[in-house]
């Protein structure tokens, strides 16, 4: 018998997962645990992230209840105590380094040919805050006068044409600015870089520049920015773009060394758009609509914070709260990864309903469903069209008279 027709589609999602490896690289990680070891404990959080379990408490009842379950991880029963102990001991630098690893993973299995760049890789860093509450999570300061907690996730995302791939990530308490995490976050020589407002850094914007490093960037200019103007450049009139110079950031001690070019342009509603960037190969026109991609990545936070367990928290430690958040970016690449295995061109999200369907049912069930054709012959209920439903009415008063073409559609909407 065909080895896929077995395996379950759970067990299929979590085959990237090297275990083995953080049980190698971490040792006396299961140490003194006989019972609710740090893979059973990876498979069980993982189901929560699949299922939206919110609580603790339900986690380890859906355990109790489910035989497919229990016989998936060879865990009879769980108590919301032994589950909530388990993650608040386990160190989250664990978690990061599994996060790490199923990354590496997902890059080599997704073909280079599918990136958006080959050659000059192009990624997305921006932040996002998870609201925490301050009484209990003490250790998660935003902003204390306020009496808010709150946690920040920092993501490198890589752009790809049907979507993103997390690259990395930092885990802190929102009171750190996005731009301390820059050293962490940009890094690869060669790379396009688009991020925000909040990563403005005219010492990093130096570094940058310095040929040895060779990084690219592309982002907004704040309101109070102080620049000065070197050259005015030329521009297309009927184009999108409505400035183009060469400016040096800065004023007195903080003026950048290395020039940069200046791009204004508007939006959708008319906003004047300033964007800064080092790069010296794409027109401005291409930089402009690169820029847009960047919001590529709020669509991926969008995307985690609606379908992830990662608005309720199963603890209130730091190792809790971060382990639950590693666990969620763990089970986003996993579905990339089973995206990417199956074939599957629809949504992230509807492969993610498939799952749940199909969490215990063989996998090739799961691919079955997935490239099952549509039964439907007809196209369905169509929008109308009043502009196009009015040329063809003019048409016919022209060619048949206006009795005619009154006959005509009242024969059509009556019947």
């Amino acid at each position: 018998m065909d080895k896929d027709t077995t395996t379950t589609t759970f067990k299929e999602a979590l085959h990237p997962l090297n275990i083995t490896k953080i049980l190698q690289e971490f040792l006396g990680l299961d140490r003194y645990v006989k019972k609710f070891t740090f893979e059973k404990w990876v498979a069980l959080m993982i189901f929560a992230q699949i299922e939206q379990i919110p609580s603790g408490k339900q986690l380890a009842l859906k355990l109790n209840n489910k035989e497919e379950l229990q016989k998936c991880l060879n865990l009879s029963s769980i108590s919301a105590s032994q589950l909530s102990r388990r993650s608040r001991t386990i160190d989250s630098d664990v978690n990061q380094a599994l996060f790490t690893d199923v990354v590496s993973r997902m890059k080599r299995e997704i073909h280079p040919r599918d990136r958006l760049q080959v050659m000059s890789p192009i990624y997305l860093v921006d932040a996002s805050i998870i609201p925490l509450c301050l009484s209990l999570c003490r250790w998660a300061t935003y902003r204390p006068k306020q009496g808010k907690g709150g946690l920040k996730i920092h993501m490198k995302v890589a752009c790809l044409p049907d979507g993103t791939a997390p690259e990395d990530a930092v885990l802190k308490p929102a009171i750190h600015a996005d731009r301390t995490e820059m050293n962490e976050l940009i890094t690869e020589e060669g790379a396009l870089y688009l991020f925000d407002r909040g990563y403005n850094d005219y010492e990093a914007f130096d570094r940058y520049c310095d040929p040895d490093i060779n990084i690219r960037f592309i982002t907004r200019v704040k309101s109070n920015a102080v620049f000065d103007v070197i050259e005015e450049l030329p521009v297309n009139p009927d184009g999108p773009i409505t400035r183009h110079a060469r400016i040096r950031l800065g004023g007195g001690k903080k003026k950048m060394k290395h020039p940069l070019r200046l791009i204004e342009t508007h939006d959708s509603e008319g906003n004047l758009i300033q964007l800064i960037t080092n790069d010296k190969a794409y027109e401005t026109e291409d930089l402009g609509e690169l820029y847009r991609k960047r919001w590529h990545i709020e669509l991926f936070f969008k995307w985690a914070k609606q379908h992830l367990q990662i608005q309720s928290f199963y603890g209130t430690s730091p190792n809790a709260v971060y382990n639950q958040i590693w666990m969620a970016l763990i089970t986003y690449c996993l579905l990339r990864l089973l995206q990417a295995r199956t074939g599957c061109t629809q949504s992230l999200f509807h492969l993610l309903l498939c799952v749940r369907d199909n969490c215990f049912k063989p996998f090739q069930e799961l691919v079955k469903h997935l490239h099952r054709k549509p039964t439907r012959t007809s196209k369905g209920r169509q929008r109308s069209d009043p502009e196009r439903e009015f040329r063809r009415f003019v048409e016919l008063v022209e060619k048949e008279g206006m009795e005619s073409a009154e006959a005509l559609y009242a024969d059509i909407h009556c019947g």
